[in-house]
């Protein structure tokens, strides 16, 4: 589950205000059925509505608070970002327009029109949700009342890039971004798809308005540091923009861009996922791109190798690390974005051909033969489960000592327990496994059964290992 809470600035919220957000919410999306009792899921303080087959989400009123939850019928992992954020920018503009009318027709708030609420992010701690602002860009963050650290990254599928548009291209009536989009900080890959929609001149202006301290001295002092000009100078400013700035935001880009006479809906462009159906299944989309595949790539990347290293997920700071170690070796910078993003979580074959299209590589795919290798996912979904550890244990023989971790630390009966519930192994393989003598001989047949049977026996394994309560 993921929530969001739009609290209100006053203690007390107007009827009209809830009733009308109540009938907006049951508007757009359809009210679900108790399996129980066949009755509608609305009540006085709360609703209930499907989104799809397999998302749900819930309206709760508490006071001046408004919790909606997205649910999902497996698990919140699960949850498909654009859906999210698709129903955050529905409903943050709809409370948004109801709230303004009332304040602007009753005379009587002095609360802001433009926003009368403000907007968090509620995370699962303990029995209770508790709430941080959607602002937050750290990794961590610990709740004041329960001084439990949590880690943020799940929630940033609130704000996943909006969905796909015909051509790209904005409708006429287009606002820009919402206002939740306007205070977010934007990411470095959005910084990177920026960069390649504004050229040098419009990259200046807009970084001399943006920038407080000695703007004319700094992009002098970034463009003769840059080292192949172009797209460095311009993601190298709009970084350092951000860098320097208390708060960078979308908001100041717009701003800025604005003040210049340059189309805001750029903005809108690199907000948008991109639209591409790929000649594969599903499957092998969501698979992690193989060494051999991904050692086919740096001689057809050429000097896209910095904005291909951004939309892929690495910081501008991780770049100039890398173009700092190879300064004359374009092919070796390659090879060293894709090596750093393919052992990250999200890296798969639909990330890549994504990034490739978005940069009109498209023809690049065509060396990419979506093949799996079962050690190098193993190696890779294990390291995972060891990074809860010393960051040293990852960084020396991952492969070598992530294997010999398991086969010295597990107790397997649980591991077993787990993959025979779910029917990956049977009591025959059960019993061939246990019949060797020592925990580690029965340890080192387990991996090998595993690495043999190859999909959905590996999933499993990893998924057993991060369920069972082992010190892998």
């Amino acid at each position: 589950m993921e929530a969001r809470l739009f609290s209100f600035k006053e203690e007390v919220v107007p009827p009209a205000i809830l009733y009308r957000f109540i009938a907006t919410f049951i508007s757009i999306w359809k009210l679900r059925v108790s399996a129980k009792s066949s009755r509608l899921m609305i009540f006085t303080d709360s609703a209930d509505v499907k989104i799809d087959g397999d998302h749900d989400m819930r309206f709760d009123i508490q006071r001046n608070r408004f919790i909606v939850s997205l649910i999902h019928k497996d698990n919140k992992s699960s949850i498909i970002p654009t859906i999210a954020s698709t129903a955050q920018e529905c409903l943050t503009h709809a409370i948004t327009n109801i709230s303004n009318f009332y304040f602007s027709v009753s005379g009587d708030s002095a609360c802001n029109r433009d926003l009368p609420f403000t907007i968090q992010i509620g995370i699962p701690c303990g029995t209770d949700l508790c709430f941080f602002d959607h602002t937050l860009s750290a990794k961590e963050w610990i709740c004041p009342e329960h001084k439990t650290k949590h880690k943020t990254n799940d929630v940033s599928i609130w704000f996943a890039d909006k969905l796909h548009t015909k051509d790209d291209r904005c409708t006429e009536n287009c606002p820009g971004l919402d206002k939740v989009w306007l205070d977010r900080q934007p990411e470095d890959k959005h910084l990177g798809r920026l960069a390649a929609k504004l050229t040098n001149e419009d990259t200046r202006k807009i970084y001399i308005r943006l920038q407080e301290v000695d703007p004319a001295l700094q992009w002098n002092i970034i463009n003769e540091s840059s080292k192949r000009g172009g797209f460095d100078i311009k993601i190298n400013a709009l970084y350092d923009w951000k860098k320097s700035s208390v708060f960078a935001s979308f908001k100041q880009l717009q701003q800025s861009l604005n003040d210049e006479d340059i189309d805001i809906h750029k903005l809108c462009q690199i907000s948008r996922e991109v639209k591409k159906e790929f000649n594969q299944p599903r499957e092998k989309l969501q698979l992690r791109p193989s060494i051999s595949n991904t050692q086919k790539l740096p001689d057809h990347i050429g000097n896209q190798t910095f904005q291909l290293g951004i939309e892929l997920g690495l910081s501008v700071v991780e770049m100039q690390q890398i173009e700092n170690d190879h300064v004359t070796n374009l092919r070796s910078q390659t090879e060293e974005v894709l090596n750093k993003w393919r052992i990250l979580p999200e890296a798969t074959y639909e990330v890549l051909a994504k990034a490739l299209h978005r940069l009109q590589l498209s023809s690049v795919l065509s060396y990419l033969t979506y093949e799996e290798d079962l050690e190098e996912q193993m190696e890779v979904g294990l390291a995972e489960k060891v990074k809860e550890g010393p960051q040293e244990q990852v960084e020396v023989g991952l492969k070598e000592e992530v294997a010999n971790r398991i086969i010295h630390d597990i107790q397997n009966s649980q591991i077993l327990d787990y993959m025979i519930t779910h029917l990956v192994i049977s009591s025959d393989d059960r019993r061939r496994i246990e019949q060797h003598a020592g925990q580690d001989d029965q340890n080192r047949a387990l991996l090998r059964e595993v690495i043999k049977r190859g999909e959905p026996t590996y999933t499993l394994f990893i998924d057993a290992l991060r369920t069972v309560d082992t010190q892998i």
